[in-house]
């Protein structure tokens, strides 16, 4: 069996959660470069040094808000993300993304110049390197809205 889930990835312009340092990073509209040529990996949680758990179908905006479709693979991490996935265990994404341009600048403006203030950074351009199921995500919207069993592996 193969599982097909339809996710958002990200809202152009949203905050993510803070991390651990207090730091957030926003993607600014139009931002985040895919190439249709590529299958997109989905992972779990970022660990590309174990095998694909499946790949993007189909990723789109629909205005402010990028979207993806993706089947998982027949592989040891493949399996488990479809038991996960049907379960409800993981219902977030999270987006890795090679950095091309980007600014920052201090959350507070009273902090500019201490550097160990909290900082937005503010994506301008970057290459989606991969896509990771997760238990949470740093960006509020980015979330899996729909899981699909499919018969057999077109993959």
């Amino acid at each position: 069996m193969t599982v097909r889930l339809t996710a958002t990835l990200l809202t152009y312009g949203e905050d993510s959660q803070p991390d651990f340092w207090g730091d957030v990073i926003t993607f600014a509209p139009g931002s985040l470069f895919t190439d249709t040529h590529q299958k997109v990996g989905l992972f779990v949680e970022h660990d590309t040094s174990r095998e694909a758990a499946g790949y993007a179908v189909d990723i789109w905006t629909e205005g402010k808000v990028v979207r993806g479709t993706f089947e998982t693979i027949d592989t040891p991490s493949g399996r488990l993300l479809e038991q996960e996935l049907l379960a409800g265990v993981r219902r977030h994404v999270s987006v890795g993304v090679y950095l091309d341009e980007y600014t920052d600048e201090p959350l507070d403006p009273a902090t500019a110049g201490d550097p160990w203030a909290p900082i937005r950074m503010t994506v301008t351009s970057g290459d989606l390197a991969e896509t990771s199921a997760c238990i949470r995500g740093r960006f509020p919207s980015a979330a899996i809205d729909e899981v699909t069993p499919v018969e057999g592996n077109p993959a």
